[in-house]
């Protein structure tokens, strides 16, 4: 029987509805939706400051594994504006400013990522600014209705504009043109969810020591 998915398509040319973007959006959704459920809670009226606190650890850490190598890849020179791709600094802030305890991570499994996986990484990188967007907007309407915060926003502040994702969705699709790169450019950016997902993990073994004493 004729399998439609995407997955059917691996090593060869894409054809249409299975261009690159497409490919990414359905091949990580669940990777994505599993990272995504670990964040659900923040700004949300029950959601509790430690929500974000590990919001912010498993970002810093994650950020400060994957960003050099990115840098290193040249990927940016490809996409522009690439100083403000960086976050990490922005996240390491914000530790220090909330008294958070950075955590320890192992190695981003891709240390040297051609230009198709590191177009895979940053698509979970970038991705990644509108879920902070949606954070910023639910914890500024919760100080509207009156209740403060004592949290720092530097690295939800950072994430930039949304036409940001569309710009770099459509310089990645002339970069990654054949379905060797696709799926290259997939397995990496599932690696980078599972990577994060991680972090999570480790993030939550380490609650009881998060606050600097």
């Amino acid at each position: 029987m004729f399998d439609p998915s995407p997955a059917a398509t691996r090593g060869q040319e894409p054809e249409p509805g299975t261009g690159l973007r497409h490919r990414l959006r359905l091949e990580t959704r669940l990777a994505h939706e599993r990272l995504d459920a670990g964040f659900a809670r923040i700004g949300e009226p029950d959601g509790g400051g430690g929500d974000y606190a590990r919001f912010l650890i498993v970002n810093e850490a994650c950020l400060g594994a994957i960003e050099p190598l990115l840098a290193a890849s040249g990927v940016f020179r490809h996409f522009g504006d690439g100083a403000a791709a960086f976050r990490h600094e922005a996240a390491r802030r914000d530790l220090a400013a909330m008294k958070l305890r950075p955590i320890v991570v192992s190695p981003f499994p891709l240390p040297r990522p051609s230009i198709a996986e590191a177009v895979g990484v940053t698509y979970v990188l970038e991705g990644s600014r509108l879920g902070a967007r949606l954070i910023l907007k639910r914890l500024r309407a919760a100080e509207e209705d009156g209740k403060p915060s004592a949290i720092a926003t530097s690295f939800l502040e950072a994430a930039g504009q949304p036409t940001r994702f569309r710009a770099f969705l459509d310089a990645a699709e002339m970069l990654v043109a054949t379905g060797a790169d696709s799926d290259r450019a997939v397995d990496a950016a599932n690696r980078t969810f599972d990577y994060f997902l991680e972090a999570m993990r480790t993030a939550d073994r380490a609650q009881n020591g998060m606050r600097v004493i």
